[in-house]
């Protein structure tokens, strides 16, 4: 069961390790101040975190943020046209404005292909051109779940954005979803301005292949050159390999976290065939420590339980290694600043497992 568990949070992990932009966090669709305050606290943010100029949000908390608007979303217009709605050129910072200031459609999608994993690393960017048409294919990272259905949504209208500001200001011939929608297909079809369609092969949009030579709006050579050469730095260091040793030590905890005899210093780097020392200094290099490494997980680890099972404190705590519930209630509030049982109150209604 623990094993299970814990193959659930490794998951959780690799979205974690994906950042998005702040500026992604759009909020205006809440109306009420504090429902905006309570839907960030849920997701462990607070206002300064969204409003930081070049700030980063981390993976599960965009997922988590996007889950949380689902459930509670009411509107009879589909969630993901109400947050495409927001989006403009700047809220994709420097990468929206390399795609404007491209050359053509046809540069545009090449720089959007390389460098959308800066911005949304949650959805992957393919295409097709053929002698009558053109096609950019989205898919989901599949451990976003129905979150990254939205976010293919959201991303297929954002290309429609990015095909109005050619100065052709191109419509789509079609656009198609592999999932399906609850929505009224005319919302989509609304906004595209063309046909929509569900339930298909694949997620794509299409244009008329003689569009890839339609020049952009906002196309200046220097900019572009400038903006990309900055991506570029960008893309170099993110592909940089960084955590390989942080990886690999919760990948041990998977299988040990409830063994406190076996979480020392010690006893990690004996597994990993290394000395304590050499661990340490590894671990430095990554900007990480062993300690924070155990603490992290346990956190995710607790978090998981208190909002997808039904499990009590006692039991959460001795999976995760605790001498007493006490401990981890000292523990949980040192983490996330609210006591556990707060934690699993203030949740939207609860959707666990036994």
């Amino acid at each position: 069961m623990l094993h299970n568990e814990t193959n659930v949070i490794q998951n959780s992990h690799t979205v974690d390790s994906m950042q998005f932009p702040n500026s992604y966090i759009l909020m205006t669709h809440l109306k009420d101040k504090n429902a905006v305050k309570s839907a960030l606290h849920h997701v462990g943010l607070c206002l300064d975190d969204i409003n930081t100029p070049n700030g980063f949000i981390s993976g599960a908390q965009v997922k988590a943020l996007i889950d949380l608007n689902i459930e509670l979303h009411t509107s009879p217009t589909p969630y993901s046209i109400i947050i495409a709605k927001e989006f403009n050129v700047a809220t994709h910072g420097i990468f929206g404005l390399s795609i404007a200031s491209s050359k053509n459609i046809k540069e545009a999608a090449k720089a959007a292909q390389k460098y959308s994993k800066l911005i949304n690393p949650a959805v992957h960017y393919n295409f097709q051109v053929t002698k009558s048409n053109s096609y950019c294919i989205l898919s989901p990272e599949k451990a976003f779940d129905k979150a990254g259905l939205v976010l293919v949504e959201i991303n297929m209208m954002v290309i429609h954005q990015f095909l109005r500001l050619s100065k052709d200001q191109i419509t789509p011939k079609f656009v198609q979803f592999k999932h399906s929608s609850s929505f009224p297909i005319h919302h989509y079809e609304q906004y595209f301005g063309c046909p929509v369609h569900f339930d298909r092969e694949d997620s794509r949009i299409a244009i008329n292949s003689r569009f890839l030579k339609s020049s952009m709006m906002f196309y200046d050579p220097s900019t572009t050159h400038v903006l990309d050469d900055h991506l570029d730095t960008e893309l170099d260091r993110k592909n940089t390999p960084k955590s390989r040793w942080t990886h690999k030590i919760r990948e041990y905890l998977t299988h040990n976290i409830n063994n406190t005899e076996l979480l020392t210093r010690a006893k990690i780097a004996a597994h990993l065939n290394t000395t304590p020392r050499t661990l340490t200094r590894k671990l430095q290099q990554e900007g990480a420590c062993c300690q924070t490494i155990i603490e992290d997980f346990k956190y995710d680890m607790a978090k998981h339980a208190l909002t997808y099972t039904d499990k009590n404190i006692a039991q959460i705590s001795d999976e995760l290694g605790f001498n007493d519930p006490q401990s981890f209630a000292r523990a949980f509030k040192r983490w996330s600043g609210a006591t556990a049982s707060s934690y699993r109150k203030n949740l939207p209604p609860p959707k666990r497992n036994a």
